[in-house]
């Protein structure tokens, strides 16, 4: 044990059971380790920490397992995660910067990613050089950017990790960056984006993402907005640069086979000097308020040919700051809707449906919940519509007590497996960066705590009540073949500001135009079941003043509330030219199945000077009321209803 105590570092299992007993020897380790730096710093000129254990640690020796992970901090607050794997034959190596498009500003939107991008440029530039001790002959490098963070990772023998170790220190805390670089690497992500629809996986992504934060896409899209580019400078990037780029802001995760005393020593050697930042980025406690989609949407993407038809249907789910009951709620919700043996499987494959899968990719401020649908050609609609009807019905028909149980099961399976991998490590850091460290370790035991209760209260908020997006990929000669262009059609906020337009004297919908928008707000209709809509007939002075239509006579006869008003606008049957166009919208609406609660309409003529403005008269116009829940008190505070 006088081995053990010598050496400064934290070390346990970061699985539930261990946890907390982690978290009492970083406040101990902390104590101590000032303490003895006070006393000794300027006379012996090394720090020396004394970890205090409990009895049963003192009487341990280290032992690494598959499924231990280590944590080690110095003392200009770079953190390690180590994780030691004997039976790898390489050492892979990520450095973690708590940096991503969610910190930028309004005015220099995607500079973390072309910093990124040219500091990546640079570790390159390096391992292509076969002179020096680690190169592409013996290393892989992977660099990669995501909202939250900026990651480069070396794969190397592990005769090499000393060697990488000094590399991505020296490329990433000790970097210049010139004007020229950042407008060669501006120039190349701009074209590179341009050319993004070479790939549809990536075409689907950047959709998925516009629709889903619609007005703060730009936060959640790695490159940014590209036409700010512009305002990105040699000041600005080196401003940015030492704000970010210090040990206290990263995080260096270590995985594969490797002697963990040495290479703790290796750690404080090549780290230690690197100089803390004077931001601290513990002071941001507050990123960004990512706000929900309001309405739902849908976009198409054309695949290659002989790609599988599917349907995805996204919603954004809260991240794990900002609701984490609500986000363990997610990874329930995915293992009970990935189960085979639910009902909504069964039926879908009886239909013809080839897959159905559930994903929730969760992250610190925002998530994004997926289900996937390969529905097969012969009933592509029907699977569809019979899939999405029975996910807004499965608080009552999937979510009670022998489901939850079955799908906690599963759940604790798979994180048991998902514990034991590479993968693992590098997930901690996704939340451990954020000061949240015990969100994954802790994962499964909050997944078993979740009740019938909160789980019908998060369907009901998440999915529910919440707008989502649809995406339809298919190739071209499917959406032909299907039909999808107008059984499937694309809709987006800007239906908001759709509107009929008629000529002279004619109240009927003619045109392609005017059916095509038809057919649009039928199916955004559709897709919004809590919208009303209201349609504004107008009409100019200068048209017929009454009009006679037998279909709108029929259609109001049926409808019980316009007994008590038709004496008010029916004039000898007839009626104002502006209703009459109104009325005939109405019609269309409900016998495309639109129920008539959510359906009313105005009118109202004008009189015009110019022919623009008698054109611009003879429309109808829409105006949209989201339909509010009201809850009892009971369900306020109590969470359900008596």
């Amino acid at each position: 044990m006088a081995k053990q105590a010598r050496k400064y570092f934290i070390y346990t299992n970061l699985s539930a059971d261990k946890f907390d007993r982690k978290n009492g020897i970083s406040k101990i380790c902390l104590m101590t380790y000032r303490l003895f730096k006070s006393l000794f710093y300027r006379s012996v000129g090394m720090i020396v920490v004394l970890l205090l254990f409990s009895s049963q640690a003192q009487t341990q020796e280290i032992s690494s397992t598959d499924s231990f992970v280590y944590f080690s901090q110095l003392p200009n607050g770079i953190n390690f995660l180590l994780a030691p794997r004997e039976k790898d034959n390489k050492v892979e190596i990520s450095y973690y910067i708590k940096v991503g498009t969610v910190y930028e500003n309004d005015t220099i939107s995607g500079i973390s990613h072309i910093l990124q991008s040219i500091l990546a440029d640079k570790i390159a530039s390096y391992l292509r050089n076969d002179q020096n001790p680690v190169s592409f002959n013996n290393t892989a490098l992977k660099t990669f950017v995501t909202p939250e963070l900026s990651v480069f990772q070396l794969s190397t023998p592990p005769s090499k990790f000393s060697d990488c170790l000094r590399l991505l220190r020296d490329s990433l805390n000790y970097a210049t960056v010139s004007d020229k670089e950042i407008t060669n690497k501006a120039e190349q992500v701009k074209k590179e984006y341009a050319e993004i629809g070479r790939s549809f996986r990536d075409e689907y992504m950047l959709k998925l993402k516009q629709h889903i934060y619609r007005y703060e896409a730009d936060r959640q899209i790695q490159t940014g907005d590209t036409s700010d580019y512009v305002n990105i400078n040699e000041k600005n990037m080196g401003s940015f640069y030492h704000k970010y780029y210090g040990p206290n802001n990263s995080i260096v995760n270590v995985i594969g086979k490797f002697n963990l005393y040495a290479l703790q020593d290796t750690l404080t050697k090549v780290f230690n000097r690197v100089p803390r930042l004077e931001f601290d980025p513990e002071s941001i406690t507050k990123i960004f308020d990512f706000k929900t989609m309001v309405y739902t949407s849908r976009f198409s993407i054309t695949a290659p040919e002989g790609v599988e038809p599917e349907i995805k249907i996204s919603w954004m789910f809260p991240g794990a700051r900002t609701n984490a009951a609500s986000s363990h709620c997610g990874y329930l919700l995915t293992t009970l809707l990935n189960d085979e043996n639910n009902y909504i499987q069964v039926k879908a494959r009886k239909m013809g449906c080839k897959m159905m899968r559930a994903e929730y990719d969760g992250y610190n401020f925002s998530g994004i919940f997926t289900v996937t649908l390969k529905p097969g050609k012969e009933n592509f609609l029907q699977v569809y519509e019979f899939v999405r009807g029975e996910l807004f019905k499965m608080d009552k028909m999937l979510i009670n007590e022998s489901m939850m149980a079955a799908a906690k099961v599963n759940f604790k399976n798979w994180f048991e497996k998902f514990h034991l991998t590479s993968a693992y490590p590098s997930q901690i850091t996704r939340f451990w960066v954020y000061n949240y460290e015990k969100y994954l370790p802790t994962l499964s035991d909050s997944v078993m705590n979740i009740s019938e209760k909160r789980m019908h209260k998060f369907i009901n908020e998440y999915i529910n009540e919440s707008a989502r997006t649809t995406a339809v990929i298919a190739s071209e000669s499917d959406y032909v073949a299907m039909k999808l262009d107008s059984a499937m059609v694309a809709f987006n906020d800007s239906i908001l500001n759709l509107s009929f337009t008629y000529p002279q004297n004619v109240t009927d919908l003619e045109g392609e135009e005017n059916l095509n928008k038809l057919n649009i707000l039928v199916q955004w209709l559709r897709e919004n079941p809590d919208i009303n809509v209201q349609v504004n007939g107008m009409a100019d002075t200068k048209e017929i003043n009454m009009m006679k239509d037998r279909s709108v006579l029929a259609f109001i006869d049926t409808i019980p509330t316009f007994e008590r008003v038709k004496g008010d606008f029916l004039i000898r049957s007839m009626m104002r030219t502006e209703m009459l166009r109104a009325l005939k919208v109405v019609r269309q609406l409900y016998l495309h199945g639109i129920e008539l609660n959510r359906l009313k309409g105005t009118s109202m003529a004008f009189r015009s000077k110019t022919k623009e403005e008698e054109d611009e008269n003879r429309r109808c116009t829409l105006s949209f009321e989201k339909q509010k829940v009201n809850y009892t008190l009971r369900e306020q505070f109590y969470e359900s209803a008596k």
